[in-house]
């Protein structure tokens, strides 16, 4: 098996991985309640910290909470596939196939960088971007142009994203999102109202998304595999 082909089996497997669209409903649902509720119900001045702890230590629990979602909904019309534990799996399994001369390709292996980037990165950026709020609140530098830094970075991640994954509907999602960081720059409204109402679109339009691609996964596999086998 060449690099082009693991490459493109990695590929696959993200595809496969977020193509159900339950990443962005997760996330979406995580967002709200760990940054919009706290800032909701105890004002920035406490919320802000509380969301801060909530986001980084939360997001342990997305990629649980994705893959239960996925053995209560997709599983069971799809199949699941599964690495095997490379704690009981030869070198030569874990690398797929591939010599150990040659430059050592993710397996099993690749499934815990996976679990690492899906629990942390989200929790570090909300906490990143929290964490700007406040420094340029405090400097007087929170406004417009917060809004747009953080539109426009969600937008390139969504698309350094598809790029990689070909998810076509994170193209649409990254246009909302910038659009939406756009339309709230352009309110009147203070800088705490601001930013919530900022916050609480950015989990609606993933969640919407997510529904999206949801809704039409199903229709693709409208039966369980025991349904479809007459069992």
């Amino acid at each position: 098996m060449g690099r082009t082909d693991v490459d493109r089996a990695l590929r696959r497997s993200g595809e496969y991985f977020f193509g159900d669209g339950l990443c962005e409903i997760v996330v979406g649902v995580w967002i709200g309640l760990t940054v919009a509720v706290p800032v909701f119900v105890l004002g920035w001045e406490q919320g802000g910290a509380v969301a801060a702890l909530l986001a980084f230590n939360g997001g342990w629990l997305l990629r649980p909470a994705i893959l239960a979602a996925k053995g209560r909904w997709v599983h069971p019309r799809t199949g699941r596939v599964a690495y095997p534990d490379p704690a009981n799996v030869p070198p030569t399994l874990t690398s797929l196939g591939l010599s150990p001369a040659n430059r050592p390709t993710p397996g099993p292996a690749q499934g815990y960088r996976a679990t690492l980037l899906i629990s942390i990165l989200p929790g570090a950026f909300a906490d990143a971007v929290l964490l700007g709020i406040e420094g340029s609140r405090r400097g007087g530098l929170w406004g417009a142009s917060g809004h747009v830094v953080i539109g426009s970075l969600l937008a390139a991640g969504l698309l350094l994203a598809w790029a990689r994954w070909q998810q076509r509907r994170w193209i649409v999602l990254a246009f909302v999102l910038a659009l939406l960081a756009t339309a709230v720059a352009s309110s009147r409204l203070d800088w705490e109202r601001a930013l919530l109402l900022h916050v609480v679109g950015i989990a609606v339009a993933l969640i919407a998304t997510g529904a999206v691609a949801f809704v039409g996964y199903l229709r693709r596999a409208p039966k369980a595999l025991a349904e479809a086998d007459g069992r």
